[in-house]
């Protein structure tokens, strides 16, 4: 009886959390490799090289969206019915025409998309990172939860080595922010400078290998997505290990 109580209980508090979930906390990819995300305001198609954006004219949970484009003087708005969501998929079926085309059309005249975060398989992370030419930072995740922060200060000759588990609300978090970008369309090979203030950046090497693939960024910036919340995750992390928040450069990207 007990352990029917707690599995009940369980089951409860799963549904409950789900259900405060919505469409914009997830990204999502379509039966042909579309990648397709809805903001508050906005909505985002990514197919092959060409990108599309929409703004968000209404969105009610479990019913439907209303997406639209202008394109000069001609306004395009397009109902979407949201026939299933979960947090694994995502159904839309156009009202009347599609003029649009956010994914191909089945038999059943549906788009189905499926969470990017299930096809996700994140395999490791390395980011390093020089300050004021002396001072070296390195940080190294992978996929067993298990973090290495190196901090190297070349000017005091001192080297501070902070392993640990890294827990899974953090874990969890990197992999959404990782997963809520189409990482397949950047190049495996990277490299970004700010001529003018190369003396001002932090000279960085980003490292990701995920889905058996690699992708790389060197330069004054960690990779060509969504950095901003990376970058703040990482010191964020790197800073929580190192028992301060002084750790972080004072420029920001």
């Amino acid at each position: 009886m007990k352990k029917f109580i707690l599995f009940s209980s369980f089951l409860f508090l799963h549904f409950l959390a789900f259900s405060q979930a919505k469409i914009t906390d997830f990204a999502w990819i379509g039966q042909n490799d579309e990648f397709f995300k809805i903001s508050k305001k906005t909505a985002s198609l990514q197919r092959g090289d060409v990108y599309q954006e929409f703004n968000v004219v209404k969105y009610v949970k479990n019913n439907y969206i209303i997406l639209t484009q202008t394109f000069g003087e001609t306004y395009l708005e397009q109902k979407y019915y949201i026939v299933r969501f979960t947090e694994n998929n995502l159904i839309l079926t156009p009202e009347g025409r599609d003029k649009f085309f956010l994914s191909m059309l089945n038999d059943q005249n549906q788009y189905v998309f499926v969470n990017n975060l299930q096809r996700f398989k994140f395999e490791k992370l390395h980011f390093e990172t020089t300050i004021n030419f002396y001072y070296k930072i390195t940080l190294d995740i992978d996929y067993a939860k298990v973090s290495k922060v190196v901090i190297q200060d070349d000017y005091m000759n001192e080297t501070s080595v902070i392993r640990s588990p890294i827990g899974n609300i953090d874990y969890q978090k990197l992999l959404s922010i990782l997963a809520q970008q189409d990482i397949s369309r950047f190049p495996e090979e990277y490299y970004w400078t700010d001529h003018e203030n190369d003396m001002k950046c932090c000279n960085s090497i980003f490292e990701l290998r995920y889905n058996g693939k690699i992708k790389r960024c060197k330069g004054c910036t960690y990779m060509p997505f969504n950095y901003l919340k990376l970058e703040h995750f990482l010191w964020d992390y790197i800073g929580m290990k190192a028992g301060t928040t002084d750790i972080a450069p004072t420029i920001r990207l």
